[in-house]
């Protein structure tokens, strides 16, 4: 595990100021063959991504290799005229970039959250360019990063050169998050955008708040610290800072789970869709929390959008497993609560179908007997 490292970002450099410039300008000197690490979420530098791509059409560039998480808002090197010539290579994959991860247009790497520094650090992903967002500067000249620090701070540490647009809406923040406007070279000021939001924008569901409230009502203790990954991943992310939370209760999805429990978060099938995050770094913690009061869930409808059952007698095809059957305890649907822990996997089974959809049931009862030549049943 990557242990907290000092931020020297924080650190002024003397005589050293960023160059104040527009986002054209600011991005003039990307070449051919760079690798760029773009900051995400809600972070997503808008405007430098437009720049940059508008100088790849001028330059007649290509070859450049763009790292980053979820982006927010429009990703212009999606478009068809820029394949070949700018490929995502993405640490967990976002909306806007899952039809090209899926047409071998952009590039996928499964990695832990907590790992995600590691990669920088070492230079498994070199870094020339770091485009990011920041806070305006204080009158001491220091700016944050704002809400998205994850893997971010590594990569910015290890850039070559560091480009921040400078945006009014992006909260200051505090702990690790503080950079000196002299670590920057290149400052862009932006005024009317508001940072990006929820990327999808919906309201929570009938069935998400029905699990919400299983949860709520019976899982989650007074005083229970919850998994909420705002903060810098090498340190939040870590099983042994996870470990020492009071009643540490993690909460995270999944896209399908079998009847013995493996869990399935980052593929449909053999189509990759998002990414490992910090899912099992918080399950293995908050399952062997130092207080022995730590949960964690798996929360999921008990159907697709398509009316299929995501709980399914066998994983399809190509689906990859992020938390294995014996990391799993609790599961949720709106239909109830599975807790699989010292469970056979005939036990396993039957807590499982009674939380499926009760349309799936009788025939997820046939195909488990059928698999594990027994009756499912809870003793």
């Amino acid at each position: 595990m990557f242990s907290r490292v000092a931020n020297r970002l924080a650190i002024p450099v003397a005589g050293r100021n960023p160059k104040w410039t527009t986002a054209d300008e600011a991005v003039a000197d990307i070449k051919s063959d760079m690798d760029i690490y773009v900051h995400a979420h809600a972070s997503t530098p808008t405007e430098l991504l437009n720049s940059l791509c508008k100088h790849v059409d001028a330059k007649n560039l290509a070859g450049i290799r763009l790292s980053h998480i979820l982006l927010g808002g429009n990703v212009p090197w999606t478009e068809k005229k820029y394949w070949g010539k700018m490929r995502s290579n993405c640490l967990f994959i976002c909306g806007n970039l899952r039809k090209l991860v899926k047409q071998g247009e952009a590039d996928y790497t499964p990695v832990f959250l907590s790992d995600i520094p590691r990669l920088f650090h070492d230079k498994i992903i070199p870094v020339d360019v770091s485009l990011i967002t920041v806070s305006p500067p204080d009158s001491r000249g220091y700016c944050t990063l704002g809400v998205n620090i994850e893997g971010s701070k590594s990569a910015i540490q290890n850039a070559k050169k560091i480009i921040a647009i400078v945006n009014p809406s992006m909260p200051r923040t505090f702990g690790d998050t503080l950079i000196h406007s002299s670590q920057i070279d290149t400052m862009v000021e932006i005024k009317d955008r508001e940072i990006y939001g929820k990327q999808d924008g919906a309201e929570p569901s009938e069935v998400e708040m029905k699990i919400g409230k299983l949860i709520a009502e019976n899982l989650v203790e007074d005083e229970a610290t919850l998994q909420l990954e705002f903060e810098c991943c090498s340190w939040t992310n870590n099983v042994d800072v996870i470990r020492a939370n009071s009643k540490m209760t993690s909460i995270n999805s999944a896209l399908e789970i079998d009847l013995t429990g493996q869990i399935v978060s980052d593929s449909i099938g053999s189509t990759f869709y998002s990414g490992f995050g910090g899912q099992v770094d918080f399950v293995y913690g908050a399952s062997n929390s130092h207080d022995g009061k730590g949960k964690a869930i798996i929360a999921l409808p008990s159907r697709t959008t398509k009316g299929k059952s995501k709980i399914v007698p066998v994983l399809q095809q190509g689906a990859g497993v992020v938390t294995t059957r014996a990391h799993v305890r609790y599961v949720v649907t709106e239909f109830g609560i599975a807790q699989l822990y010292g469970k056979s996997v005939r036990q396993r089974a039957h807590a499982l179908i009674n939380i499926a959809h009760p349309d799936d049931r009788e025939e997820l009862e046939r195909n488990a007997f059928t698999r594990l030549r027994c009756i499912p049943t809870p003793f």
